[in-house]
């Protein structure tokens, strides 16, 4: 019996996709249902006060904005060590109702900044943290004490000020970078 041939993936060519505005209907329904679902997942902030940690990141950034433009938290407070940031933050969300909105600087790894910070916060979202893999490896202790004592900082902090719940976030990287050896091939890495 001959044996079977091998396709690769490479050997295909790529399917065309049809554009979602050539679906009519079909974008515009996922997408209210997606504002819908979204509108629905931040109810949970109405009148409370959120705490974003590492606020001035892409994430930060974008959960801090829809906030103010879908949600109604009584206070909305940017916890980040970025100044220049938070200025640029400022200026591009002066359009949006801001008499909620509270800009911290602070670092993760003071757990005293984040005690005074934490102050009658009812929920934080924890999105401080080292991603680059290149740069973590190169500065280990660095990335240790951002992500991981950063992390417990954040923790007790929440412990000691009430706070009712922390939804912390965690970059793939820190399971899976994308240098590790494991992930660039199946095989286990030789020595």
């Amino acid at each position: 019996m001959p044996p079977s041939p091998t396709v690769s993936l490479l050997d295909r060519l790529p399917a065309k996709r049809r554009s979602p505005a050539s679906v009519p209907g079909i974008a515009d329904g996922a997408s209210r249902a997606f504002d819908d679902g979204l509108k629905e997942a931040i109810r949970i902030f109405d009148n409370a006060s959120v705490m974003i940690t590492g606020g001035t990141g892409s994430f930060g950034r974008r959960l801090v904005e829809t906030l103010l433009r879908h949600g109604k938290a009584r206070r909305v407070i940017v916890f980040s060590r970025d100044e220049f940031k938070q200025y640029e933050m400022q200026q591009q969300l002066s359009a949006l109702p801001s008499e909620s909105m509270r800009f911290f600087i602070g670092d993760v790894r003071d757990g005293d900044r984040l005690d005074l910070a934490t102050r009658e916060v009812d929920y934080i979202v924890h999105a401080a943290a080292l991603k680059h893999v290149p740069a973590a490896e190169y500065n280990p202790f660095e990335c240790i004490r951002t992500n991981v004592s950063g992390a417990e900082n954040v923790v007790r902090a929440a412990l000691r000020n009430g706070v009712k719940k922390v939804l912390a976030l965690t970059p793939s990287t820190s399971t899976a970078p994308a240098s590790s050896p494991r992930t660039r091939s199946s095989s286990p890495p030789t020595t």
